[in-house]
């Protein structure tokens, strides 16, 4: 009783890392961790305050509510903006900021 005890812990601790292997949570499993649900880095951070700054100064936005969310260098643009134009011109201002790849434009116009 004791040795199948025994055998059911080992095999539970075992397949326990080779679930974290396979799901990239096990240090030596190749793939990088979910950081989806953790903050902004530092550099990302800088970057959201880089591209809120230029819409900010950008008198063509005026008016507008708009939200900036930074991952590397890729922006999402969330919120609402008077007309189409102000929403495009919103991402034009964006991607000219500097660190900026790219540019995911979610702002809704009424």
């Amino acid at each position: 009783m004791i040795q199948r005890l025994a055998v059911a812990g080992i095999a539970s601790v075992v397949l326990g890392g080779c679930v974290a292997a396979v799901l990239g949570n096990a240090p030596q499993s190749g793939t990088a961790a979910d950081t989806r649900l953790s903050g902004a880095s530092g550099s990302d951070a800088r970057l959201q305050s880089a591209v809120r700054s230029h819409l900010t100064a950008d008198v063509a936005l005026s008016g507008a509510s708009v939200q900036v969310d930074a991952r590397g260098s890729v922006v999402t643009l969330r919120g609402t903006a008077l007309s189409a134009a102000q929403s495009t011109a919103a991402a034009r201002v964006a991607k000219a900021t500097a660190g900026v790849s790219s540019v995911v434009n979610q702002i809704k116009v009424p």
